[in-house]
């Protein structure tokens, strides 16, 4: 079989990314009003692999000059004190409620895709 890795790695984190932002535009769904909705960066931000690798995009995809993505870098890139603040918060185990397990346990893959059947 004959076939281009390169451009299937491509075509895959393409499909991965289509996911990704799909997942979080239903998690949007859930922040109140007024406050900043989540986004997943454009997929040509701060690659280190794939066709994009290494060249100075920004978060929505625009082309960068040198100096200005290294400034944008610092913009956008957790700090040191964000990522400290980050574990500090993972040590403790009640850093994320418990979810209970529901009565009928096919209750969430109901109400999340109901009427996304087929109808051929």
């Amino acid at each position: 079989m004959d076939f281009n890795r390169k451009e299937l790695n491509h075509h895959n984190r393409d499909l991965y990314h289509a996911e990704v932002t799909d997942l979080v535009n239903r998690l949007n769904k859930f922040v109140a009003e007024g406050q900043p909705l989540l986004y997943v960066p454009d997929i040509k931000f701060h690659r280190a692999i794939g066709r994009w690798a290494n060249q100075p995009y920004s978060v929505t995809g625009e082309l960068l000059s040198e100096e200005e993505y290294q400034k944008h870098l610092q913009e956008v890139l957790p700090t040191e004190k964000d990522l400290a603040i980050v574990a500090d918060i993972f040590k403790d185990p009640d850093w994320i409620q418990e979810k209970k397990i529901p009565n009928d346990p096919w209750a969430y893959q109901k109400a999340t895709h109901a009427g996304t059947h087929n109808k051929a």
